[in-house]
């Protein structure tokens, strides 16, 4: 674990995903998951927008927990990105609609205007994450697919317990 993010994802190792099956409901959620409006690369794409922005606004340690929740998203990206071959996909930054699939971009983002409105942005978009998580953990019948969202879930409170203490500092 990098020094730099360890407050910000448990100790605890992520679960393997060496069993898992190809599965178009499960390629689906974790493209979702991946690229969707609620997701990891929309999350580091916030995180790193609202880092800058607080850097700019002489909030040093603020912009250093931001990149730092931001680190661990990417993580979670590249964790999700090995799910996805796993399960038959190629990871893409796309999200699943009912005409096949959507690029990701920016306009997923909530930028915030000021900070503490940026903080509540990540405070929602922690808690829904969480609850996708949760989610699809419940929605798979794969055992270690599961294990990796409820494990990835975990984090993800990390983060809304952080957002939710900056609040309070602000």
């Amino acid at each position: 674990m990098h020094p730099h993010d360890s407050a910000y994802a448990l100790p605890t190792p992520y679960p393997p995903i060496d069993q898992v099956h190809p599965n178009g409901c499960d390629l689906t959620m974790a493209y979702d998951l991946y690229a969707g409006g609620i997701s990891e690369y929309t999350a580091i794409a916030q995180y790193v927008y609202h880092h800058l922005y607080a850097r700019e606004q002489g909030f040093e340690a603020l912009e250093k927990e931001f990149l730092s929740i931001a680190i661990v998203e990417m993580r979670h990206l590249a964790l999700l990105g090995s799910l996805i071959l796993k399960l038959g996909g190629a990871p893409k930054f796309v999200s699943p609609t009912k005409q096949g699939y959507t690029p990701w971009n920016a306009t997923l983002i909530d930028y915030g205007c000021g900070l503490k409105d940026m903080i509540l942005l990540d405070v929602k978009s922690e808690q829904a994450a969480i609850c996708d998580y949760l989610h699809g953990a419940k929605c798979t019948q794969q055992a270690q697919i599961a294990a990796l969202l409820q494990r990835i879930s975990q984090d993800e409170e990390l983060h809304l317990q952080a957002f939710t203490q900056m609040l309070h500092s602000i």
